[in-house]
């Protein structure tokens, strides 16, 4: 990705510089604060009239599984034109470097509307599956054009993914389910698994894949050398061992 990455990536910058929670020489975008009322609204985007897009990563399990869950949650981000945010526990605060110049992938912990995000576990009531079990989400796979993945209702505010290891929301991987997820502003991802070979079934994004990565066997080194850079203090304790 290191050629193929500066096309999409450089594009992924400057459309979501607007809309990230801070910004070194403001301290804050104008489009976040609107996104966050949004959410806190209840309200779908389309209700309130709100542009930017967001990809929540939450942690779950060990160091490693977080770090590959990570990698495939910025991959969805990339793919489908979301600011990738990480809900980073304090204990885990000063582990990697900002990827983004200019920007930050941190999300603002202190005035998220939706409490509790560490402890939510793998089958909220907003989980994708629940979600479509209530119909609240509607999804007609039929090949018509006119009921397609379409919602009976106003989309909910957010959306909870679950995909761990007991892969609660295993329509995610659905084609069709991706037209009514990106009407969706707000998306919570709780993952312990390298889901990013699961991208490649989805038609959609498998022609931007293959401009990403020519050679597929790379996708995860790519990421991880891209996205999880240690910070300071973890090289201190590496060149001072």
């Amino acid at each position: 990705m290191d050629a193929g990455e500066v096309g999409p990536t450089r594009r992924r910058r400057t459309s979501c510089a607007s809309c990230v929670p801070t910004r070194p020489a403001t301290g804050g975008t104008p489009l976040y604060a609107r996104s966050v009322e949004q959410l806190r609204s209840g309200r779908s985007a389309d209700e309130a009239g709100v542009e930017c897009r967001y990809i929540v990563w939450l942690p779950f399990d060990g160091l490693g599984n977080r770090m590959l869950s990570m990698v495939s949650g910025f991959l969805y981000a990339l793919l489908t034109g979301r600011v990738f945010l990480v809900a980073m526990p304090p204990d885990a605060a000063d582990l990697f470097c900002e990827p983004f110049p200019g920007t930050t992938w941190l999300l603002p912990l202190e005035d998220f509307p939706i409490a509790n995000l560490f402890g939510l576990g793998h089958n909220p009531e907003q989980s994708y599956t629940r979600l479509l079990n209530s119909k609240k989400i509607v999804v007609d796979g039929k090949d018509n054009p006119a009921s397609n993945a379409t919602a009976a209702r106003p989309v909910p505010a957010y959306v909870y993914l679950s995909l761990g290891w007991q892969m609660t929301d295993r329509p995610f991987f659905c084609g069709e389910h991706q037209l009514p997820l990106g009407k969706v502003n707000w998306i919570l991802l709780y993952s312990d698994l390298y889901f990013a070979p699961s991208l490649h079934t989805i038609a959609a994004f498998q022609d931007e894949l293959r401009r990403l990565f020519p050679a597929r066997e790379s996708t995860s080194h790519l990421l991880l050398r891209y996205l999880l850079h240690p910070g300071n203090p973890v090289w201190g304790l590496v060149t001072r061992y």
